[in-house]
């Protein structure tokens, strides 16, 4: 698993800020992140790449299409943080949706890429469903809304298995979506009980409708139930009148409470 900020929160002098800022140019994998030198990274992100896909996979299974499964991660970078739809893919890699499933699962296995899936009471209803995929090399997402969303949600799903490897839970993470694609990008569960919603923004300070959109089904199944806006520029926090708790990101990513 790569570096975050609450591994590297008491890590040396620099502030918060800066170790964020590294993160995010440079990702957390040890190697380029010490190196503080973009070159670097770009350089050991090449190196990376060829033995994930050309070293590692074809070891997993005799794969003769290794091109195409270069291309499906660079697909994949544009589609970060949307939910996937297999029929796309597979029409412009011009193959089968089971060959992208497939590879898909190759890339998950390789810690190029990781999902979550929709939330639903019903397990095998969501599953279902489309998922969304984030990266674990984050900085090769272009889309500076997307690639915030990536790091945060890579944050969570460390910590998340953290917490079930150290405590014995079973945490678990989700999105929300209703058939109007109202969003919120992240619910946290554990035992499949909603207990926090989080929605990742740049700069907005207003917190998003959506909560209020989601929040009276979920609190029947958790009247605790948190909801959180993370603002990547926001001075002070505040609380709504509905609850909804609006903090700056940086500091609660080197903390991640969600408890």
């Amino acid at each position: 698993m790569p570096l975050d900020l609450k591994e590297l929160r008491e890590h040396g002098r620099e502030s918060l800020e800066h170790k964020f800022e590294k993160l995010w140019k440079l990702s957390g994998f040890p190697e380029p992140y010490f190196s503080g030198s973009e070159i670097e990274y770009k350089r050991w992100r090449k190196t990376h790449m060829d033995v994930m896909i050309r070293q590692d996979l074809p070891e997993l299974e005799a794969v003769r299409r290794i091109t195409d499964i270069e291309l499906l991660f660079e697909l994949m970078k544009e589609r970060v943080a949307s939910p996937l739809s297999h029929n796309s893919l597979r029409e412009d890699l011009q193959t089968d949706d089971k060959s992208v499933k497939r590879w898909l699962t190759w890339l998950e296995n390789s810690y190029a890429l990781f999902r979550i899936s929709p939330f639903s009471k019903n397990l095998k209803y969501s599953l279902r469903k489309a998922p969304k995929y984030y990266l674990f090399d984050y900085p090769r997402v272009k889309e500076p809304g997307a690639r915030l969303e990536n790091m945060v949600a890579l944050a969570i799903h460390k910590e998340l298995l953290l917490r079930n490897d150290r405590d014995g839970e079973n945490y678990s993470l989700h999105y929300l979506q209703d058939k109007f694609h109202h969003e919120i990008d992240f619910l946290i569960c554990n035992d499949m009980k909603p207990i926090f919603m989080i929605e990742v923004k740049t700069s907005d300070k207003d917190a998003s409708k959506n909560f209020g959109i989601f929040y009276p089904h979920l609190k029947k199944l958790n009247p605790s139930l948190r909801c959180i806006q993370l603002v990547k520029e926001l001075n002070r926090p505040y609380s709504t009148k509905n609850g909804v708790e609006v903090e700056p990101l940086i500091p609660w990513l080197s903390k991640l409470d969600f408890d």
